[in-house]
C-alpha cells in the first residue's frame, strides 16, 4: 500500500434505523497517525459511523476500507481496531496489569515474560506503571480510563476508536486527560479516531475533525478551518459561538472575539446598546442590540475589568466594529 493511502476510507456510507437515517451518504479518508474527531451533537450518526467502523453495526449501503481492504461485511474481531468507550468495562476480579494484558493472553501469541514486558511498558506510557498490582475499585475514574486505553493499544491495532472516553469525568480532569491522550497518540503514531459532542475537546486534540449533523457531514477541516472559516451556518453555531449576520446580500459569520467594543463617540463601527453582560471571570460576554435592528454577541478579556464593572455596562451606548476580513461568508447547511 502507498505511504500517501488513507488508514481509514469510507465511502457512501449509509445506516438506517427503521424509517430513520442515522448515517446517510457518509464519505471520509483518515490518513495514517492522524488523531481525527467525529463531531455533532446527539443523534448527528457520529457514533453509528464509529461503530460501523468498528464492525459492531452492519452498513445498507457504502464500503468500510482498512489500509486499502475492504471490511464492510467482517465482524469485529477481523478488523485490525480496538475501541475505547465512555464504560471502562474493566474486569474487576483481575488487577489492573492483568486487564491490560488480556488482549494478549486471549491471542495466545505470547509468552508469559512477553505479556508482562509489553504491559509494563503501556502501562508507564499511560504514567500508571506504579499502579500494576491494583485492582480497578482501587483506582480513581482518570486513572481507570488510562487502564481501558492502555488495554486496547497494547496490541497495536491499525487504529484506535474511541466512543465519547472522557465524558464521565469533571471538567479538569477531561482536560487532563485530552492533553495526555494526543501525547500518548503522537508518542504511538496511531490513528485515533474520536467521538466527541464537545467542540472544546475535539479542537484541543485533533488534526482534522469532520463535523456531523442529521446523518450527513456538514465540513471536514483542521480545527483552525472549521472555527475560522465555518462553511454552514449550522457548523458556525455548532462550533463555538458565532453571529450569523446579513451582509451585502450574503450570509456571513463574525466570531464575538473578533468585534472590537468601542466608545459610542467613537467614529468607527455600528451603533448599539449593550442589552445584557455576563462575568465569566477570564472573559465578559456582551450581548449588544444594534441601532440597524439585530443582536450581536461580543467577547472581551478582562485584563482589568471587575464583575461590578461589568454590571454598570448594561444599558450603556457603544459602537462595534469589526475587519471585514472577520467575516466568512457561510451556506445555510443541511
Amino acid at each position: 500500500m502507498p505511504d500517501d493511502a488513507p488508514d481509514v476510507s469510507v465511502s457512501g456510507l449509509r445506516k438506517s434505523y427503521g424509517e430513520v437515517w442515522a448515517v446517510d451518504g457518509v464519505d471520509l479518508e483518515i490518513a495514517r497517525g492522524e488523531f481525527f474527531t467525529l463531531l455533532g451533537p446527539s443523534g448527528s450518526g457520529k457514533t453509528t459511523t464509529l461503530r460501523l467502523i468498528a464492525g459492531f453495526e452492519r452498513p445498507d449501503g457504502g464500503t468500510i476500507q482498512l489500509q486499502g481492504k475492504d471490511v464492510s461485511s467482517l465482524p469485529p474481531y477481523e478488523r485490525d481496531v480496538n475501541t475505547v468507550f465512555q464504560d471502562y468495562a474493566l474486569f474487576p476480579h483481575m488487577t489492573v496489569r492483568e486487564n491490560v494484558e488480556y488482549g494478549l493472553r486471549v491471542g495466545g501469541k505470547y509468552s508469559r515474560d512477553e505479556r508482562r514486558r509489553r504491559a509494563v511498558e503501556v502501562l508507564s506510557m499511560v504514567q500508571l506503571d506504579t499502579h500494576g498490582d491494583r485492582k480497578p475499585s482501587q483506582l480513581s475514574g482518570g486513572q481507570r480510563q488510562r487502564v481501558a486505553l492502555a488495554r486496547a493499544i497494547i496490541n497495536r491495532p491499525q487504529a484506535l476508536l474511541l466512543d465519547e472516553p472522557l465524558g464521565a469525568l469533571d471538567l479538569k480532569l477531561r482536560q487532563e486527560l485530552q492533553i495526555e491522550l494526543k501525547r500518548i497518540q503522537q508518542e504511538l503514531g496511531m490513528t485515533f479516531i474520536y467521538v466527541t459532542h464537545d467542540q472544546d475537546e475535539a479542537l484541543t486534540m485533533s488534526n482534522r475533525i469532520a463535523v456531523f449533523n442529521k446523518g450527513k457531514i456538514e465540513q471536514v477541516g483542521t480545527p483552525a478551518e472549521v472555527y475560522e472559516h465555518p462553511s454552514t451556518e449550522f457548523v458556525a453555531g455548532f462550533v463555538g459561538t458565532s453571529n450569523v449576520i446579513d451582509r451585502d446580500g450574503r450570509r456571513v459569520t463574525i466570531r464575538p472575539e473578533k468585534i472590537r467594543l468601542l466608545p459610542v463617540e467613537a467614529t468607527d463601527g455600528e451603533p448599539a446598546v449593550i442589552r445584557a453582560a455576563v462575568y465569566l471571570g477570564a472573559i465578559t460576554r456582551y450581548v449588544c442590540v444594534l441601532d440597524a435592528g439585530g443582536e450581536l454577541a461580543v467577547v472581551q478579556q478582562n485584563l482589568e475589568t471587575s464583575s461590578s464593572d461589568v454590571h454598570e455596562m448594561e444599558g450603556r451606548r457603544v459602537r462595534l466594529a469589526w475587519s471585514r476580513v472577520a467575516e466568512f461568508a457561510i451556506k445555510e447547511g443541511t
